[in-house]
C-alpha cells in the first residue's frame, strides 16, 4: 500500500494549485530572522525562504523529513517531534509558519498554545490552512466524507474551526485572505501574539484592539 509520505512527495507537488504554490512563496518571503515551521513535512516551503533566515523545521513523520532534507540548505535545521510539545524555550522565534498542519495535528488547541509560547513578543505567526465550511451543504459533505478522508490523507480533518482555535490561544489575526471555498475552504493570514490578560476577551482590549475571528467560509 502506498504511504501518505510517498503521495505527498511524488504526486502532490505535481497537482498542487498554482495559487497555493504562490502563497507558499509569499508566506516564506515574509518570514524573518529565527523561523520555526511546524509540520514542515517534506519541505515544500523550504526553497522559498530567504537566505538570511535561520530555519528550524519540526515534523513527527521521519519519512517526510527524509524528503525535506533534500530541499534544505545550510541555514536549515530539521528535527523530528510533535508540535504539541515543542522542544524550545519561551520566545525563541521571530516567525512561526504553519501550512496545512492544523488539519492533522492530534491536539490543535495545544499546538496553538505552543506557537504562542515560543513566539517572541514582537513576532508573527504566518499560516495557510483549510477550515470548516460555513455553508450548510458543504459542511454536511465534509462531515460525511471525514472518515474516509482522514484515512486517505494522514488523519486530515475537514471540519476544524482552526481560526477560532488561534483566537482562543491568544493569537490575534490581523490579516486574512480567502484562497478557496467549497469542500476545502483555504485561508491564509498573519497573527500576532496578544498579552496574557487580553486573550480571554473576545471583544478586544482596553484600547479597542479587536480580536478578529473568521469562522465561516463556504
Amino acid at each position: 500500500m502506498l504511504s501518505f509520505a510517498w503521495f505527498y512527495e511524488k504526486i502532490y507537488p505535481r497537482i498542487e494549485p498554482r495559487r497555493i504554490r504562490e502563497q507558499r512563496r509569499a508566506i516564506a518571503g515574509k518570514a524573518r530572522r529565527a523561523v520555526l515551521e511546524i509540520g514542515v513535512g517534506n519541505g515544500l516551503n523550504l526553497p522559498y525562504y530567504r537566505r538570511s533566515t535561520d530555519i528550524t523545521g519540526i515534523d513527527p513523520d521521519r519519512r517526510l523529513l527524509t524528503y525535506a532534507y533534500r530541499r534544505s540548505t545550510d541555514n536549515t535545521r530539521l528535527i523530528p517531534g510533535h508540535a504539541e510539545e515543542l522542544p524550545f524555550k519561551d520566545e525563541s522565534f521571530d516567525t512561526v509558519v504553519s501550512t496545512f498542519t492544523f488539519c492533522s495535528v492530534r491536539n490543535p488547541c495545544r499546538v496553538a498554545t505552543e506557537i504562542r509560547r515560543v513566539l517572541k513578543t514582537e513576532g508573527c505567526f504566518l499560516f495557510m490552512e483549510h477550515v470548516v465550511s460555513g455553508n450548510q451543504v458543504w459542511h454536511s459533505l465534509q462531515r460525511w466524507l471525514q472518515p474516509c478522508w482522514g484515512r486517505l490523507f494522514g488523519g486530515c480533518c475537514l471540519t476544524r474551526k482552526t481560526l477560532d482555535i488561534f483566537k482562543q490561544a491568544g493569537l490575534e489575526i490581523i490579516e486574512l485572505q480567502r484562497l478557496s471555498g467549497g469542500l476545502l475552504p483555504i485561508v491564509s493570514g498573519t497573527a500576532l501574539k496578544t498579552p496574557f490578560n487580553n486573550y480571554d476577551n473576545p471583544g478586544g482590549d482596553k484600547n479597542g484592539r479587536q480580536k478578529v475571528a473568521y469562522t465561516n467560509f463556504g
